[in-house]
Order: structure tokens, then sequence, then C-alpha cells
């Protein structure tokens, strides 16, 4: 298993330096996407020197055109019942450099918008550029490939990956989070400045007023510096992003985020005031030649009419570094980059807030793990693991302790007829539904009660998590 991408030279992802001075002015929008009863949101990226938290991800609202939705008549099996994940992407694509010198864009803005159209509720998620994950390897090759997760688009295209970057950076998504990813939206950043200018500019409270704050101009590609006062200020494109990209005062890559989410809530206000859900079909035909997505345009008018039935007060805005980035830890790898490492305990809890299973969540089964291997720790190893699937930690538990029968395979007994969470578990942990058993008539819960109890097997296989291991040698 690699340690680091196995790339040529010049492929190789730029040292913090390099980022700097190549990509000061760089900015990625990325999509239009918050999911109210109103809107679908842009996000604005920005490829800055050294940025270890979604704080580069800059989140400013669009029309809902922009992300359309669900089938306007779906079966009861379709995607209006269960929960809907769209990966977006904002690719830092240059129009002002050729192609061919730049080479595929990477992703530096990533979020996950999740959907859950039964309770009329929706979250998003920040993901770290800098999150350092294993991914598919994208030569085809068994072995996986630790890397930042930026660059899965980058080298799903240049290595021609089956379905290309947004394949390789939807299944390395997949595989952090141990979530389905549905659809994919992909923009660059010049589409930031057409949304931004088509909403006539937005007007939001600066808090602070900020002094030799960069500015952008993605038209012309000059830069330039601006001062932004303090109080109540209207905004047009080079100022919303060069607020948004931000982050010489004393709050850095945090105050960054604040400072997005502002400029978010600000063009979100604006669009309703235009009117813009109403005419989604209309802008989303205006539109959608900037934006690179699976979701087919016949799937709009279904999506338009969930979103007009909930309010923008049941979408979750995260980031899953944490508030105080407890939920990623710095870590330079041997080849001298500096990386950040998921601390699942501090994100399981972060990313459930805003993606969950609500099927796990109504049967809200107990387990616990057993272990009736000869190997110590493995219960509750297995509980950590199983924890990440959207299982609330609180509901698994690993009890090495216990004694228990050894046995020659791993058994799921199900005392309280939760069958989904026990099917599901039997998924996680590549076993057979066959697995899953009922307990013997007459049998008791063992001691505490559980719903499920999975008794480990030494067919069970747990995969080594390499990108954990660099950070316990570091």
């Amino acid at each position: 298993m690699s340690d680091e991408p196995r790339v040529p030279a010049e492929d190789q992802t730029p040292t913090r330096g390099d980022r700097w001075r190549q990509h000061v002015t760089l900015v990625a929008a990325v999509t239009l996407l918050a999911f109210g009863a109103l809107y679908a949101a842009l996000a604005v990226a920005v490829r800055v020197d050294t940025i270890f938290f979604p704080g580069n991800s800059l989140d400013l609202p669009g029309p809902l055109a922009r992300i359309p939705g669900l089938d306007a008549s779906p079966a009861q099996d379709s995607a209006l019942i269960d929960r809907i994940n769209i990966l977006i992407l904002g690719l830092d694509r240059r129009p002002h450099h050729p192609p061919d010198a730049d080479g595929p864009p990477r992703s530096d803005s990533m979020y996950v918008l999740s959907i859950d159209p039964a309770t009329r509720t929706g979250g998003l998620l920040a993901i770290p550029r800098d999150l350092y994950v294993e991914m598919p390897n994208p030569q085809g090759r068994t072995d996986p490939w630790l890397t930042r997760i930026n660059t899965a688009y980058h080298y799903g295209s240049f290595y021609k990956y089956p379905g290309g970057g947004p394949a390789l950076a939807r299944e390395t998504v997949e595989q952090t989070l141990k979530i389905k990813i549905n659809y994919y939206i992909a923009i660059d950043w010049v589409a930031f400045a057409s949304i931004i200018d088509a909403l006539g500019g937005i007007e939001l409270t600066v808090p602070q007023a900020l002094t030799n704050v960069e500015a952008f101009n993605v038209r012309d590609g000059n830069a330039f510096t601006i001062s932004i006062p303090a109080g109540r200020q209207p905004m047009d494109s080079i100022t919303a992003l060069a607020y948004s990209r931000h982050r010489g005062d004393a709050g850095g890559d945090l105050g960054r985020i604040k400072r997005q989410q502002a400029v978010m809530q600000a063009a979100m206000e604006k669009a309703l005031t235009l009117g813009w859900l109403s005419n989604a079909p209309s802008l989303w035909g205006k539109y959608r030649g900037a934006i690179d997505t699976d979701i087919s345009s016949t799937r709009l008018p279904g999506f338009v009419a969930l979103a007009r039935q909930v309010g923008p007060e049941r979408l979750v805005m995260v980031s899953m570094a944490g508030e105080q980035a407890e939920g990623v830890r710095e870590v330079r790898t041997a080849y001298g980059e500096d990386v950040l490492v998921p601390v699942w305990d501090k994100v399981v809890p972060i990313v459930q807030s805003v993606i969950w299973d609500r099927h796990l969540r109504e049967e809200g089964a107990q387990i616990r793990v057993l272990n009736g291997t000869p190997v110590r720790g493995q219960a509750a190893r297995t509980a950590a693991y199983l924890s990440r699937f959207g299982v609330a930690p609180a509901d698994v538990t690993g009890a090495d302790g216990e004694s228990v029968e050894r046995r020659a395979d791993t058994i799921i007994i199900d005392y309280a007829g939760k069958e989904y969470t026990a099917r599901r578990l039997a998924e996680w942990l590549n076993l057979p539904r066959t697995a899953v058993q009922r307990p013997p008539a007459g049998a008791a819960r063992p001691a505490g009660d559980p719903d499920i109890v999975v008794i480990l097997g030494p067919d069970l296989k747990l995969p080594v998590d390499q990108v954990a291991a660099l950070a316990n040698a570091r």
C-alpha cells in the first residue's frame, strides 16, 4: 500500500510554498448548493498558501436552478424516500492559463449536500482540501494511494480513470465517509462571478473593517488589494470573493469560514428576493453550461417542489474539521507535506449531524461486539470501525473482556428484530446474509440487554487504516 501517490515528479502535489507562489490569487467557484425552502447556493473555494480547513472553500449561494433535483412523480423506492447525497466539487481551473500547462484541475472545494426527503431536512458537510485519505488507485491497480482528497479529481482525469475525475472523487469520498454519493456537481470558478453578478451583488454586515484584502478579477485575471469597511456593505462579485477569501485577521482560517457563511446567507436572501426558486427551470437552462453534473435537467421540477416545503432553518451546515479543528490533526508525511488526518471519534458525530441513515435511527439498535477470537482488542476495534458507517457511537460497544466461546466464523444475533441494522452490519463487515441469525427460542439477551450481538470469529478481516497509522507514527 502506497504512502504517497507514485506519479511523475512534475505531477506531484505542490508543496505549501509552491501553492503560495503559484496559486495565491486562485479561486475555485464551487456550486449552487444550499438546500432550503429556497435554494441551492453557490460555494466558492480559494486555493492559497497554507490552508488546513474548509476555510479555503467559500460558500456563496446562487439559484436553485443550478442543482436540479428529483423526479416529480417518484416511485415509493425512489430517491424521494431515501436520503440523497450530492458531492459538490469546486475546481481550480484557471481560464487565463493554458490547460496543457496546468494539467487537470483539483477540487479545492468539496462538499456533501445531504437531503432527507421524508423529513424535509438537509445538511451541508464541508471537507478539508488537505484531508489525507486512501484513494482508489487511479491506474487501476489494487493498492490504494494515500493522498490529499482534493487530488482525486485531478488524478482521475490525468490517468483516465473510468468515469474520469468525478468518478474517482466520488469513490474517494464514499470510501472515506462510508456513505453513498448519488450525484455529483462540478463547477469552475468563473461561474461564481456570473452568478453573483446575476444577483446584482449582495449585501451583508461586516463586523470589523478589513484592510489590505487581496482581490481578484476573474474576468481579466488582474489581482489587487482593497479595504472593506465595517457595517452594512454592498458587495459585487469581486468584493464578495475577496471578503470570503481573506484570512489575514486574528481569526485566520476559522474566521474566514464565518465570513463565507455570511456571504452564503446574503446570497441566499438575495436569490429569494429575486424569486430565483420560482424561475429555477429557466435559470437552469441559462447556466447549465457552466456545470458538469450527472443530474438530469428533467429532475428539476421534482426538486423544486421538494425545496418549497423546506425552510432554511432545516439546513445544517458544518465543517468536517469541527468548530475548533478538533476533527483533524496536522501531520507531516514522509515526503515533507503537511496534511490533515481525521480524528474519527470527533469526526463521526460531526458527519452524523448532517448525514444519517433514517432507518438506522428509527431502529436505534443497541449493539454489543464480543470477541470470539484470540486477537486482543478485536471487539473494540470492530466497534470503532462500525461507528463510522452511521451507527451512533454510543449505540455500539466492544466488550473484549466478556467471556465468549471461540468461534470459527462471525455471526450477528438479532435479539430484538432490528432487521435493517443487522443486515447493514453484515454488509459493512463483508459477511454473507446467513451470518445474521435469530436467537434460539427462549434464549435470553446477554448482560446489558443489547438488541444485536456481534460475535467475532477469525474470518473477520478489518481493513488496515493506513492514514491512522501515519498519524500514530508521527
